[in-house]
């Protein structure tokens, strides 16, 4: 998976709402916040919160493809990611 910097050639208005986004989102979601941590520690503030905007984006963009909400995509991901013993 990638997580490198925000486009530049992309709307600023966009980039701008999923930032701000970031903060609510990581106390929220625990498991985002998880990540945003970890991140956090070893790389730095900034670019947890890109890789946490980029993680809303896809989210965003799955919930308007499948035509469904936040909690179902979040169920529906978690079901696919849980490994059998």
């Amino acid at each position: 998976m990638y997580h490198g910097h925000l486009k530049r050639d992309s709307n600023k208005y966009i980039k701008w709402v999923l930032l701000e986004a970031v903060e609510h989102l990581i106390k929220k979601d625990k498991a985002i916040g998880y990540r945003y941590y970890k991140k956090m520690r070893s790389k730095g503030k900034n670019k947890a919160r890109v890789m946490v905007a980029q993680k809303l984006c896809r989210s965003i963009y799955a919930m308007l493809k499948h035509r469904e909400g936040y909690q179902e995509l979040r169920k529906r991901m978690a079901k696919k990611i849980r490994v059998s013993p």
